[in-house]
């Protein structure tokens, strides 16, 4: 099964919601994952998600320009990797993008 096998039903979902998402934060990712997962998701729990993914390589995070909004903190936001996005080929079947 590989790397992906030992991933867990969330982070799954999680990789999902990154892939079709493209370049989005932990804000929308986390309401997405809530949306799908059809009850409440800490964001605890979507940034540990994120963390093992980008352990795993499947995805990449880098820091946007700090803001006055955000108290000169920088957004992270996120990406799938191309081992990600092939990893979810091989787990996903065809057609799941299109929800």
């Amino acid at each position: 099964m590989g790397i992906f096998g030992s991933l867990g039903k969330f982070e799954r979902l999680v990789l999902r919601v990154v892939y079709t998402m493209r370049n989005a934060y932990a804000v929308p990712i986390q309401a997405k994952v809530e949306e799908l997962w059809g009850k409440p998701v800490r964001f605890a729990s979507v940034y540990s998600a994120l963390d093992r993914l980008e352990e795993r390589g499947y995805v990449e995070s880098w820091e946007g320009n700090p803001t006055v909004e955000r108290a000169y903190y920088p957004k992270r936001y996120y990406a799938i990797t191309a081992e990600g996005e092939m990893a979810l080929r091989k787990w996903v079947p065809r057609g799941w993008h299109r929800w």
